[in-house]
């Protein structure tokens, strides 16, 4: 039995995630990486409820992040069509490995 929610796998259905804002000392990322179970999806950056960044994700390799401020509040938007697993912050690209 299908129920509305299902969806259709040959159209599968738009999902966006937006995290709650996130206080941290007073800091700029330089890197992310998001792990979902498909790509590609679309990242925003939201940083004192300012857009920062918005990003097409093609693949689970980290990337970087736009420099040049500090803040402690972070919200972060992924928009794609697959299972979003996790999105991961870093001081450095090495750390997301």
């Amino acid at each position: 039995e299908r129920f509305a929610w299902d969806g259709d796998s040959d159209n599968p259905k738009t999902l966006r995630w937006q995290s709650r804002e996130t206080e941290s000392d007073r800091t700029n990322f330089t890197a992310a990486r998001v792990s979902a179970k498909g790509y590609p999806l679309t990242f925003r950056l939201y940083v004192d409820d300012l857009l920062k960044m918005t990003k097409t994700v093609d693949n689970k390799r980290p990337f970087r992040l736009p420099s040049g401020f500090t803040s402690r509040d972070w919200t972060v938007e992924v928009e794609g069509t697959a299972e979003i697993e996790a999105v991961f912050f870093a001081d450095t690209m090495d750390e997301l490995w």
